[in-house]
């Protein structure tokens, strides 16, 4: 797949999640809307993700990764994991969220797998040297064979980060769609993950 191809398939899943949820509603519990608000976070981080890669803005597209991760686990613990207490409290200001790789390992736990957390602990350190300009992302600032300051993020790269993003809209979306109990929403929910 070309950067072009996977730009586009970013795109085609965007508009067909905005499709997919034309005319749908959801209670106003303390669970739904924190998993609705969620949801409308993914979207936004999936959007910039592709708009700053369009506009070759990589390190900024890049750096957006840990955020939608994190934003995506974060949904799926409050929809397969957290009690209404839980969710009460989440609400509240001084909230202290578990970190991350705990989040995934509950996630995993209530999923009886291992995939989320494996994941995490894969990849949280790299996606956090993107996100507050470590190694990761400063070492990619300056092209070594001309010694000029551009970001030199590979296609390869960037097509992954795409990928991972549109997998990561389809978690946020199936825990959207569980949480509403929208069979049909669901099925398609699970269709991206199924034929990454």
């Amino acid at each position: 797949m070309t950067l072009d191809e996977a730009l586009q398939k970013a795109k085609d899943t965007k508009q067909s999640v905005l499709a997919s949820l034309g005319g749908i509603t959801s209670s106003s519990t303390i669970k739904d809307l924190i998993v609705v608000s969620y949801l409308a976070l993914v979207k936004q981080h999936h959007a910039s993700v592709i708009l700053l890669i369009e506009n070759n803005l990589h390190s900024s597209a890049v750096a957006l990764s840990r955020p939608l991760l994190e934003a995506c686990y974060r949904c799926l613990w409050v929809q397969l994991v957290a009690d209404n207490d839980e969710c009460e409290k989440i609400k509240t200001p001084d909230y202290d969220w578990k970190q991350t790789w705990k989040l995934a390992k509950e996630v995993d736990g209530a999923l009886c797998g291992g995939v989320f957390h494996s994941i995490c602990q894969r990849n949280i350190g790299v996606l956090n040297d993107f996100t507050h300009g470590g190694l990761e992302q400063i070492s990619r600032q300056i092209n070594y064979s001309t010694y000029i300051v551009e970001p030199t993020f590979s296609d390869e790269e960037l097509i992954v980060l795409l990928v991972s993003s549109n997998a990561q809209l389809a978690m946020t979306l199936l825990a959207f769609a569980l949480n509403i109990n929208d069979k049909k929403l669901i099925e398609f929910a699970q269709k991206p993950l199924l034929e990454e």
